[in-house]
Order: structure tokens, then sequence, then C-alpha cells
């Protein structure tokens, strides 16, 4: 009988002592997914300024049947390597420039993302588009 009732109780600390600290894993993940909330602010249906070069994207990069402005931005992505983003510009000031050559341009306004992967499309609905003296 004092083996059962040592069985019984060295069961219920168990398993208290393993609930509990599940409870507490679970605790310490919950501030990781607020910091992915904070991410979520770089949403790409968020409104933006960008930087970059302006270029014609059907002449100089080959997307599109026709042309149109584009802003070509160079980055350096979390591995150190250089990311290219093309942003295609829409909207009444995505003409003001002419078509693109190569200036420097700072545009500001709400992208859009189509489709998924190495295919998506990143559309700028451009409000402001300003020429940068730098280069």
């Amino acid at each position: 009988m004092k083996k059962l009732l040592t069985l019984a109780l060295t069961l219920a600390c168990t398993f208290a002592l393993t609930g509990s600290a599940t409870a507490a894993e679970k605790k310490t993940k919950k501030p990781a997914a607020t910091e992915s909330s904070k991410n979520a602010a770089k949403k790409p249906s968020a409104e933006r300024t960008v930087k970059g070069e302006l270029v014609c994207a059907h002449c100089s990069l080959g997307i599109g049947s026709s042309c149109q402005n584009a802003i070509k931005v160079t980055r350096k992505g979390k591995d150190g390597k250089e990311i290219q983003q093309v942003f295609l510009l829409t909207g009444d000031a995505a003409d003001a420039l002419g078509k693109g050559d190569g200036q420097t341009v700072i545009a500001k306004g709400m992208v859009k993302r189509e489709g998924s992967g190495k295919e998506a499309k990143l559309y700028l609905a451009a409000t402001s588009l300003t020429e940068s003296k730098a280069k």
C-alpha cells in the first residue's frame, strides 16, 4: 500500500512539474510573435519612400510588352550579398521625369505586390517623384 501511494505521489509531482514547464515555454514564445508583428509594418502594401535608378522596364530589363518606367534598387541582404528589386511605376507621377535613362530618383507612394516568389512584381503607385542630386 505504501509503494502504491509513493508511486501515485511521484507521478502527480512529475505531471505537475512538466505542465508548468510547458506553460513557461508557451509564455516565452508569445513575445516572439509580437516581434514578428513589428516586422509586419514593412508589408509590401504600405506607403514607402524608394530611392534608386530610374530605368525603362521594357528596354533595360526586358519586363513587360511596352515601355514603362521602373526604379531599380540595389541593397545588401542579411547574408551580405547584393539584392536588386525592381519597382514598376504607376500613377500620374510615373511619367513626370520622362523615360528612364539612369538618373537617381526618390519616389513616394503605395507599394503593391502581385504574384509570389521570384515571379512577384512590385508596383509603386507614385504620389511624388523627384530627381536626386547625388548618385
